[in-house]
């Protein structure tokens, strides 16, 4: 899983991190820097398992999110910390916005606007209003951690996470409140014949939709033993 780069310096995974070898801190940074790759990859994994609709669209705006955070590398082109990058090996990558922060700052506003729109839709009892604020929190510490550990890592400086942060918040903003507008033309969208073929679900009305598919199940049982 890891080997040794550059005498001093290690990396971790997949993702190519690197840090210093005696460097506690900096290798559970580097293995925290993995989490946009599997936020993403669990954001695929649940719109291709529920294929909820707003759950697809939120899916194109992380494609969205990633594209335009490369276009904006290469616009800016601005360079990478220069005490760090040439023993990183990425002194040549353009670092301005960091694409790290934005996929995961991404997710976040993602996650807060969904509370927002749930507490005030729908009547929640104590314990769902629990989970959802703590669903936010990890969001939130996952999105400071990954932020925190590409500056300290050498990656970038803090205005280029400052601006993957910034840049990840607004694209989610305008893919949420797209979402929202196109909310109305879910139930159509879903009986097309796209939609059926596709098993696509309107749930953007429902506030549990675990809920509600378990007492579906259940409903169906009870029909089927009579």
């Amino acid at each position: 899983m890891e080997g040794t780069v550059e005498g001093l310096l290690k990396t971790a995974c997949v993702d190519g991190a690197k840090y210093r070898q005696a460097d506690n801190m900096g290798k559970a940074l580097a293995h925290i820097s993995l989490l946009p790759y599997l936020a993403l990859f669990h954001q695929a994994s649940v719109v291709y398992s529920r294929r909820e609709i707003s759950g697809v669209l939120f899916l194109l705006g992380s494609v969205l999110n990633i594209g335009s955070g490369k276009f904006l590398k290469k616009a800016l082109n601005q360079v990478r910390p220069l005490s760090t990058c040439e023993a990183l090996g990425i002194c040549n990558k353009p670092g301005m916005p960091s694409s790290h922060s934005q996929v995961t700052f991404f997710l976040l506003t993602l996650e807060v606007f969904q509370l927002v729109r749930k507490t005030h839709k729908f009547h929640w009892d104590r314990w769902q209003r629990l989970a959802q604020h703590g669903m936010v929190l990890c969001y939130t510490a996952a999105s400071v951690l990954v932020a925190y550990s590409r500056v300290y890592l050498g990656y970038h400086d803090l205005p280029q996470v400052l601006a993957g942060a910034a840049a990840g918040t607004a694209v989610a903003a305008v893919c949420f409140t797209l979402t929202s507008c196109a909310a109305k033309h879910f139930p159509a969208w879903q009986q097309s014949t796209i939609g059926r073929s596709l098993k696509l679900k309107d749930t953007w009305a429902i506030d549990d939709t675990l809920l509600f598919e378990y007492n579906n199940t259940l409903s169906n049982k009870s029909r089927k033993l009579m």
